[in-house]
């Protein structure tokens, strides 16, 4: 009896021990991923949390942000002009940049996929590893279409191009990781250029070099920036000209629809607009998807630049119908 009792308090003993063994703390900056037997089963958030111990295992996920550095990427470009000092008048370039790779893990049960590609998201060596090679040679991938000067003059734009080869690939680690392209950011640290060609870029060279970017920012965001001033009434006088020439009823009925469009409740209706009125909203807000241009550039204006477009296309419409 004494020996079965002895037996029952020993399996008793090591059961609440695997019993507190089992019990994890998920930080507050931490999502955790519990893995049996090298499958994922299920995303646990910040708390305490029990587990199987010892067949289960947690992959901590910090919801911070994380900077990975790279070494070097060694880029041939494309041929292209020198400055006048450097010996050379054209050719290709051998230019190296420092690439760093910012991102965010997701924080949903996409974390089920992400600990398949990445077992230990903690060691930022494997991090490395995992993400080095797709990020460099997309870096000598891109770098090989573009000149010397057009990374030098603006890096921000080359690495936005890298970055977006790299999510359209869906081989690619960051997108069998799951990892959000909202939070990616890839961004050049430094940029090594050949030692004649540094020491043959003058001071007037990097001036020019740096109004060059500016031009080209400041084209990048008059393109973005769809129907601000003259660009605004010129639209308007398209619009009301098109719905202009049709029937009253269509044009009360064309109001209504585009009203309701630029509220982003309905992007379904566009078969109610005629499509002289559809070819004008085209050469407007861009061919393709004229329903969600057209509700992505309201959703871009304040209530009283709406409320103002609308009064006037109103007046035009109904008041027009009346003389």
């Amino acid at each position: 009896m004494a020996m079965i009792l002895s037996i029952f308090c020993s399996i008793l003993g090591v059961g609440i021990t695997l019993f507190v063994l089992g019990f994890r703390i998920i930080r507050e900056n931490e999502n955790g991923v519990i893995v049996r037997l090298g499958k994922p089963t299920r995303v646990v958030h910040s708390g305490l949390r029990w587990t199987f111990f010892p067949i289960d295992r947690v992959a901590r996920f910090t919801t911070q942000l994380i900077n990975l550095e790279f070494r070097v990427a060694g880029i041939i470009t494309e041929q292209g002009e020198f400055p006048p000092n450097s010996g050379i008048k054209y050719g290709q370039a051998n230019v190296g940049v420092e690439p760093t790779l910012y991102f965010r893990w997701p924080e949903d049960n996409s974390l089920l996929q992400t600990v398949k590609i990445v077992a230990n998201p903690e060691d930022i060596s494997s991090l490395n590893n995992l993400f080095e090679e797709t990020i460099l040679n997309a870096f000598r991938s891109a770098g090989g279409c573009v000149t010397w000067r057009e990374i030098v003059r603006d890096r921000k734009d080359f690495s936005a191009k890298v970055l977006n080869n790299l999510t359209n690939d869906l081989s690619d680690p960051i997108n069998q990781a799951c990892i959000p392209h909202n939070t990616i950011n890839l961004v050049i640290k430094h940029v090594n250029l050949p030692e004649k060609l540094e020491t043959a870029i003058t001071d007037p060279e990097i001036a020019r070099l740096e109004k060059e970017a500016t031009i080209t920012r400041a084209e990048g965001e008059r393109k973005k920036r769809i129907l601000e001033g003259e660009g605004f009434a010129d639209a308007r006088k398209l619009l009301y000209k098109a719905i202009g020439k049709e029937p009253e009823s269509i044009q009360k009925e064309v109001l209504l629809t585009l009203r309701e469009m630029a509220q982003g409740t309905s992007n379904t209706i566009l078969f109610q607009i005629p499509s002289q009125i559809t070819d004008t909203l085209g050469d407007v807000f861009g061919k393709g998807d004229i329903a969600g241009n057209f509700t992505k550039f309201f959703s871009g204006l304040s209530d009283k630049k709406k409320k103002e477009f609308f009064d006037w296309l109103e007046e035009k419409i109904v008041g027009g119908g009346r003389k």
